[in-house]
């Protein structure tokens, strides 16, 4: 079914953007599972984040 998509951006000419206009799924996944692999993203990597939240900095340090 036709429809309408406006999409706002900073980077109109980035690849995801351009492929998501020519509706180019192909080289988007190509492109992107690349780079993922290179730089060791997933799906080729597992991604951990770990933080700490307190309002007492040395509190914060000690928790190291």
């Amino acid at each position: 079914m036709p429809g309408k998509v406006i999409i706002q951006s900073y980077n109109p000419e980035n690849f995801s953007i351009q492929c998501a206009k020519k509706q180019n799924y192909e080289k988007f996944y190509e492109t992107e599972i690349a780079l993922r692999k290179q730089l060791k993203y997933p799906p080729f990597s597992d991604i951990t984040v770990v933080n700490f939240n307190s309002l007492n900095e040395p509190e914060i340090r000690a928790s190291k």
